[in-house]
């Protein structure tokens, strides 16, 4: 699909796909909006050595500033972080995002390493204390480890109009399943169908307030202790 790169609010670059006319990030601040909605929000950073699921890379950027941070904290940690990517972008476009003026270079050039391998089978990019796998594909025919367990799901596909079949109770159990019970399932989305598929998959959802100029955004997980100082939602009205 075609793909432009666009300067947003806060300098960091997203992408405008023509072909469906929309935005991979927000444009007041594609990072600003990463950095909000999947890494604070999910409270990733108060966990030891964190492991993350995310499903829709895009442009790699939730990956980018969860490294980042990781590699700034006071107290040394590892991050483990697997992604499921249906169309991982090229190396070109990936390149022309300049990620290099906001991110650490080890970090950006082992993306674009990994993305000039990407082929059928999962591909891994390492670091001393980063490791990061993009398992490339559909989540629908994507087998994760059966071991794996994560302290946060950053949900992040293109919204339920344009990619419905990332927004269902199956979805969400197939990601949900691996889910440690002190663990987040964070997204954008907050609509009422979002909402109650997470239900459906048996999480417990909450909302927080959104991004930019987005009223509210959701977070979900397997139980209620596990969402302290968010917004509690009536569980009832998404059965």
């Amino acid at each position: 699909m075609p793909l432009v790169p666009v300067q947003t609010g806060d300098g960091t670059r997203t992408l405008f796909c023509t072909e469906r006319q929309l935005h991979f990030r927000s444009l007041q601040g594609a990072g600003s909006e990463s950095s909000y909605v999947f890494l604070e929000s999910s409270q990733l950073l108060s966990q030891p050595d964190p492991v993350v699921l995310e499903l829709g890379l895009g442009t790699a950027l939730n990956f980018l500033t969860t490294a980042a941070a990781v590699l700034r904290a006071p107290t040394p940690m590892t991050l483990d972080y697997h992604v499921v990517e249906l169309q991982p972008l090229s190396a070109s476009i990936f390149e022309a995002l300049k990620y290099t003026t906001h991110f650490p270079a080890e970090l950006v050039s082992g993306v674009l390493t990994l993305l000039q391998q990407v082929a059928n089978e999962p591909v891994r990019f390492t670091h001393p204390q980063i490791r990061l796998t993009l398992y490339p594909g559909a989540w629908s025919e994507t087998p994760l480890p059966a071991a794996l367990a994560v302290d946060a799901i950053y949900h992040d596909p293109f919204g339920p109009k344009d990619n419905p079949e990332c927004w269902t109770p199956e979805c969400f159990t197939w990601s949900g399943r691996h889910l440690k019970p002190t663990g987040r399932l964070v997204t954008y989305a907050a609509a009422t169908s979002v909402r109650k598929a997470l239900v459906a998959a048996g999480l417990v959802v909450a909302s927080l307030p959104g991004s930019g100029r987005k009223r509210e955004m959701t977070v979900a997980a397997r139980s209620a202790s596990a969402l302290e100082g968010t917004q509690p939602l009536r569980q009832s009205r998404y059965q």
